[in-house]
């Protein structure tokens, strides 16, 4: 009984022994995973700060140049305003060189701007020959017609009415003359014709 009571404690003494040294092992294993994730995120915590800071200024870079693209176009849409108000005489493009929203926007507005600026500069080339034929016409350029287009079918139109009239007027004031000549060398067999015309002269 003693051989197999110091046979059971051997045996005890020899699994409390393993078992000691499993679990010594398992913590030496926890202690090397502790340690190896402690080193780690030594490791990857640096990178993932500069990580972070490369991303906040990338950010930021994006974001300053979004908000400078958005100047840029507040400042030439100001100044094409200002040259529809007639308060500037030039229009300025949005220089934005980029391929995003902004800078496909950007080349919209410049090429209507740059259309519309065209249009008006037509409408104006119209209205100053207009004046001056008017102004030859008064002095008894009875000939002087409007020349100038512009992209403006109202204006166009108007033109067209105008030089109708001018025609008109003209064929009028000929005949009139022709017709004092005749009676000046007293022949009064002739009249001016006024079947055109719906009042007196």
């Amino acid at each position: 009984i003693i051989q197999t009571t110091l046979t059971v404690e051997n045996n005890f003494v020899i699994v409390s022994s393993s078992i000691s040294s499993v679990e010594e092992l398992k913590l030496q294993k926890s202690i090397e995973s502790i340690n190896q994730a402690i080193e780690n995120t030594k490791i990857s915590l640096p990178i993932l700060l500069i990580t972070n800071l490369i991303l906040s200024i990338l950010l930021f870079i994006n974001i300053k140049s979004v908000v400078q693209n958005i100047r840029k176009t507040e400042e030439g849409l100001l100044n094409f305003f200002s040259f529809l108000n007639r308060k500037s005489n030039h229009i300025t493009n949005i220089n934005i060189d980029t391929n995003d929203e902004l800078g496909v926007m950007a080349k919209a507005i410049n090429e209507n701007m740059l259309n519309t600026k065209n249009n008006l500069d037509s409408d104006i080339e119209l209205i100053d020959n207009t004046v001056k034929i008017a102004d030859a016409v008064k002095r008894g350029h009875l000939k002087s017609r409007i020349k100038k287009s512009s992209q403006n079918p109202e204006l166009n139109r108007l033109k067209d009415v105008v030089n109708d009239m001018l025609n008109s007027v003209y064929q009028d004031i000929t005949s009139i003359i022709d017709i004092l000549n005749q009676y000046s060398e007293y022949n009064y067999d002739n009249n001016v014709d006024t079947s055109n015309m719906s009042a007196q002269i």
